[in-house]
Order: C-alpha cells, then structure tokens, then sequence
C-alpha cells in the first residue's frame, strides 16, 4: 500500500477548537513527514502507540515514520489542545513528548486495536467532552504574529492590555522577534556587541529551553538560539555530556536507556543549561543535591570569543560561579558534563483538586498591578531570591548571591571584563 494522507474537518462539537483531523497509513518503505509550522499544537496517535503531541512549531520539523503504520491526528487551533498535557503552549515550541497521564492512558486504550476511522471518532468524541478551550491571549498574538502580518511585540502588548514581559513568557519569542535575527551556534566567533549607533540594551540574549521567567531568553536584538545544540552521550564512567539546548524529556529518556540519571526537574520542556546554572530543583534532590551539585565539567564560549573547557582543576573559579549563580553571566555554555546517578526505582502519584488554583495570574489593564500586589509581599520574605526564579524588577544581584557576591565579582571581571553579557540584576 501507497502512503495515503486523508485530512477532514472535525466534528461539529470541536469546531473553533481544531483545525482538521486527519487519518495518514505509511506504505512499505520508511517516509520522510515534514511537519509545517500552523500556530497550534498537534495530536497525534499511531494505532497501538503512544499518543504525543507536536509542537506548536517556529519551523518545519522532519521526522521518519516506520512502514505499515496508521496514524490519526488532531491539529488543533493556537492556544487550544495544551490542557491534555498540563503545559502551556509556549512551553511546547517546537517540541515533540509523549502524552502522559489520565489523557494518555483513556486515548490510547481508543486507539490501542481499531481501524483509524474508528479510532479517530472515538478521539474526537473524547475530546469534544473535555475543556479545551483555546487561550484568547494566544490565539490573538498567533493570528497577529503571522508571516504575512509581522508586528512588534510592544504593539503587541499594547493591544492586549498585557505587560511586554508578560506576552514573551505566553508567547515564546523564537517566532515572534521578526526584527531580530537568530542565531545558530554552528560555529563559535566574536560577535561586536553595539549596534550603529552605538546603543548596546537588549542587544544580545542566549537561549537554551526558553523558560526565564524574566524574558532573558527573548529580545529585539540578536538571539543566540542553543537549541540544536541537544545531543547527549555517556561514556563507560557515568559520565553523561549534554548540549545546552537538550530539554529534560529527552535528557531522562536517553539516560534511561543506561540505567542512569541525574537529580532535575520534572518539567519535560525545561531547558538544562539554564537549570543547572540557576541551581536546579527536582524530586532527587534530597539524595543528590541540585541538578549543579552533579555538574562536573563545561565548555564556554567567552566574550573574546576564546573557547574554555572548566571544572575543579581548571579555570576552577569559572566552574564555581557557573554552578548555581545563574545563567547567561559569565558565557555561552555550549557543553555540560554530568556525574550521572543510578536511575532509581519509583512510584509516581497523581493528586488532584478540582476547582482549586495553586497559581493565579494577574489580569487587568493596569501593567503595574502585579507589582503593587508583590509589593505588600516583600516586606515579609527573607531578602533572598532564586536565580532560576529571577524578579525583572530586581536590580541589584545581591539577594541572589548573599555571601558569594564578592567572589562572583571577580569572576566576572576576569572573564567577561567588560559586561558583555548582561541584564538587570546581573553580577557586575
């Protein structure tokens, strides 16, 4: 059989939540799949696979699909579709993860052994019967954000009654900066740090997943964007070396296949570079340290455009300050090698409580409210913050570092001398 692709609108019950459906059967040789950039998340569910979502996409993505296999899919509209995973959509840019959960199970089970036109009704009608509906925010900048009508994310901003920052968190800029460019680390070379006229504010920003909280991983400018850099490997010692643009989905299941781990989050789109250099929280924590404590070694790239390979004999005082104070500071990490730890054995429990919100979002036309309401806050916490949670309002590094201040000073001046990177609150 012929590779066959037959794509249909949706029932009436998910009309405004998804763009088509579709039914695909691969022929008897291996097929190359272009998936093309639509705004919105995709569904899809090989017949007696594992459900997954792709996306949404800043790019076309190439993938290989195996011969004799049956695929039914969803494509929903931007903003909608997330909540079968828990994530926002911005969290998902350019991503391909299994589906998880309640979600996974009830969808697979669907489509475990039926025909595809079958299994493509039942998983309509189960998500006709969920709450899906598509974030208004998103769907808006999507719609705004197209080729063929690019615009600024400040004008952006304003139209939606949203703080800029806020609009690069829900949005995730790798699509959106259309007057900036982005930059691939192919290769490794000095890049001058002003513009024409000599202004130098959010000229140049790195990024690896893309989750600062403080929109240090977007700009106008030049991006540096770290994301092909993914690829990981693991030696005979446990030794585990990871790029900077690997997301934590993928870094647990390629150690899996060693038996090995390593103590990070449980956010499957986090990017590593930035957790391990903001500190690192996860569930193994309590016996292995943060995700930095398991740091042993990296590479980076300076603002002379040297290349330094750091750890505990070499440049020690740079390989000091890269675990833990915070990412972006001191050079582009473009490796990072892991002391790895035996993957234990665990059981996962799912606890849930409907109609309850552990994380309220400030809406309203005031851009200033957000603060005043953090502000009768302040005065009762302890005067210390986070990197990996860093406040855009916060200049001043010192509730960052505490004691370590000094001592992070002067790395900075030896190895970045003259502030080329830098943002509000980093160490000068």
């Amino acid at each position: 059989m012929d590779q066959t692709y037959d794509e249909n609108p949706p029932v009436a019950a998910l009309a405004g939540l998804v763009r088509t459906v579709w039914i695909q059967h691969t022929g008897s040789q291996w097929y190359l799949q272009h998936d093309l950039p639509t705004g919105g998340v995709e569904l899809q569910c090989p017949i007696g696979g594992v459900p997954r979502l792709v996306g949404p996409l800043t790019r076309a993505r190439v993938q290989f699909l195996p011969p004799h296999k049956t695929i039914v899919g969803v494509r929903f509209m931007p903003g909608a579709g997330t909540p079968l995973l828990g994530v926002p959509a911005d969290e998902l840019v350019d991503l391909v993860v299994d589906l998880w959960g309640p979600a996974a199970e009830v969808i697979g089970s669907l489509t475990a052994s039926a025909d595809a036109v079958t299994a493509l009704g039942r998983v309509q009608q189960y998500l006709a019967a969920r709450d899906l509906r598509p974030d208004p925010l998103v769907a808006e900048m999507v719609r705004r954000l197209m080729p063929w009508r690019p615009t600024e994310i400040s004008m952006l901003a304003s139209a939606a009654n949203a703080c800029g920052s806020r609009v690069s968190r829900r949005a995730n800029c790798s699509a959106t900066r259309r007057t900036g460019a982005t930059a691939v680390t192919t290769t490794r070379r000095r890049t001058d740090r002003s513009w024409p006229d000599g202004t130098t504010h959010d000229l140049f920003k790195r990024r690896g997943g893309g989750h600062c909280f403080a929109g240090r991983s977007s700009t106008a400018g030049l991006l540096l964007d770290l994301s092909p850099l993914n690829t990981i490997s693991v030696n005979g010692d446990g030794l585990a070396t990871i790029g900077p643009g690997a997301r934590l989905a993928h870094i647990y299941e390629e150690l899996h296949r060693h038996e090995l781990t390593i103590p990070a989050g449980c956010g499957p789109t986090v990017g590593i570079a930035g957790l391990t250099l903001g500190g690192g929280l996860g569930l193994l924590g309590r016996r292995y340290g943060l995700t930095c404590d398991r740091l042993v070694g990296a590479t980076v790239v300076l603002a002379d455009g040297s290349v330094v390979t750091c750890d505990e004999q070499r440049d020690a005082d740079l390989f000091w300050a890269l675990r833990g104070a915070g990412g972006g500071q001191f050079g582009v990490v473009t490796s990072l090698v892991f002391a790895a730890v035996p993957s234990p054995s665990a059981r996962r429990f799912e606890l849930t409580w409907p109609r309850e919100r552990f994380l309220l979002e400030h809406v309203s036309p005031d851009p200033d409210r957000a603060r005043r309401s953090w502000a009768t806050a302040h005065p009762h916490g302890s005067g210390h913050a986070y990197p990996n949670f860093p406040d855009p309002d916060l200049a001043s590094p010192e509730p960052y570092h505490g004691a370590n201040l000094a001592r992070l000073i002067t790395v900075k001046h030896h190895y970045d001398p003259n502030h080329f990177f830098d943002f509000p609150g980093a160490v000068r």
